[in-house]
C-alpha cells in the first residue's frame, strides 16, 4: 500500500507531433498566456515525473528544440525555482547551448527531457522508470498497481 512517503517513479509523455488534423493546425503553436503548451506541460509534469519524454515528428523537432531553448524565459512567467533537467545531452541529438548548465541551480526536483522523433528513438529509451514496454499491444507498468499519468 503506497503511503504519503512512497516515492513512486513515473515517466510523464508529452505528445508533441504538431499539426492536428482535426482542428487544422499546428498544436506546437497553441500557447498558454505567452507559454506554448507543450512547455506549460513540462512544467506541470515535472513536479511529480522523474523524466519526460516528448514525443514529435522529425519536421517538428526544430520547433521543439527552439522553445526548450526558452524554457528559463518561461520559467520565470511561472515565478518558480523548481526544475532541475539532467543528462539532457545523453538523450538528446542537439546542443541546446549550455541548455543542463543553466538550469543545474535548481537542485528540488531532478527531472530529465528526452525528445524522441522516430523509432530508432524509441528503441533506445531506457523505460525502466514507469513502462516496461513488451511488444506493441501490452504496456504494463513496472511499479506495483501503478498505471500511466495522463493528462
Amino acid at each position: 500500500m503506497a503511503t504519503e512517503n512512497t516515492k513512486v517513479n513515473l515517466t510523464g509523455i508529452v505528445l508533441a507531433g504538431g499539426r492536428s488534423s482535426r482542428f487544422g493546425f499546428n498544436k506546437l503553436k497553441i500557447k498558454v498566456d505567452t507559454v506554448p503548451l507543450f512547455i506549460d506541460q513540462i512544467f506541470k509534469l515535472s513536479f511529480f515525473c522523474d523524466e519526460i519524454i516528448v514525443s514529435t515528428s522529425k519536421s517538428h523537432y526544430s520547433i521543439v528544440s527552439s522553445e526548450l531553448n526558452k524554457i528559463r524565459i518561461y520559467q520565470k512567467k511561472y515565478d518558480f525555482e523548481k526544475i532541475k533537467v539532467s543528462n539532457i545531452k545523453k538523450y538528446l541529438k542537439t546542443n541546446f547551448k549550455n541548455f543542463p548548465e543553466k538550469l543545474s541551480t535548481y537542485p528540488n526536483i531532478k527531472t530529465n527531457i528526452r525528445i524522441i522523433s522516430d523509432e530508432s528513438d524509441v528503441d533506445n529509451l531506457n523505460t525502466s522508470n514507469s513502462l516496461n514496454i513488451t511488444n506493441s499491444e501490452k504496456i504494463t507498468p513496472s511499479h506495483k498497481g501503478k498505471g500511466p499519468v495522463i493528462g
